[in-house]
């Protein structure tokens, strides 16, 4: 499994770097806390990614049309 340490970088070695961790009790050998894994090939973050940043452009258009409005408006 590709992943790193949930531990602090400044404690674990395997908590900075992504690094092979060939454990079935997905624990870190050195300081024995639980393992996150990098799974870079799943299609399902592309997707949450997509929608986060469709929500940030929305975001983005609403504010600014909200901001045209009041300027049209009050000012």
């Amino acid at each position: 499994m590709i992943g790193y340490c949930s531990n602090s970088p400044l404690r674990c070695s395997n908590a900075k770097y992504m690094t092979l961790l060939n454990r079935l009790d997905n624990s870190c050998p050195q300081c024995g806390l639980s393992l996150v894994a990098n799974d870079s090939t799943d299609s399902s973050s592309y997707f949450e990614q997509g929608v986060l940043q469709l929500g940030l452009v929305v975001t983005v258009l609403l504010l600014l049309v909200l901001v045209y409005l009041y300027y049209a408006n009050f000012v």
